[in-house]
């Protein structure tokens, strides 16, 4: 399952980052390995402090390439900061997928909004098992792939 592989995969660009000087330049200066992520966001607090930092990294260094962006909404009760934070960005969305427990639901007031002039792929998925499985796959946060 590829959603079970997005969460698995370590991050490539921080780890060819991290292997010396020159690949760490090298990285720096490829803003693709820096453009193609998957959030996963609930309304668990304890859950934000790393993450918008790690999302902030990756959306400043992919510079202005194209974006794509899997975004997994599990119970949430308000617009995510990180929602605000991948709108301000929409001029270089490429691919972006939905998945969500119910649309009407969710509230997106930052990407009503959006520049959207660039996206190529959409794709929005309601899954009406997410919260029966509640706790089987607690992982949430950022995940680059």
């Amino acid at each position: 399952n590829a959603g079970e592989t997005l969460f698995q995969e370590p991050s490539s660009a921080l780890s060819i980052a991290a292997v010396c000087f020159r690949w760490c330049e090298l990285a720096l200066s490829t803003p693709s390995l820096w453009s193609n992520f998957q959030l996963v966001l609930s309304s668990n607090p304890h859950t934000e402090i790393g993450f918008s930092s790690c999302l902030d990294l990756y959306l400043q260094r992919s510079q202005t390439h194209s974006l794509s962006l899997s975004v997994v909404c599990k119970a949430l009760e308000e617009e995510h900061p990180s929602l605000k934070a991948i709108a301000a960005h929409s001029e270089h969305w490429k691919s972006l997928s939905f998945q969500v427990y119910s649309f009407r639901d969710l509230p997106f007031p930052s990407l009503r909004e959006a520049n959207i002039s660039t996206l190529e792929y959409l794709t929005l998925e309601q899954d009406e098992d997410d919260q029966d499985n509640e706790g089987e796959d607690d992982k949430e946060g950022f995940f680059p792939t």
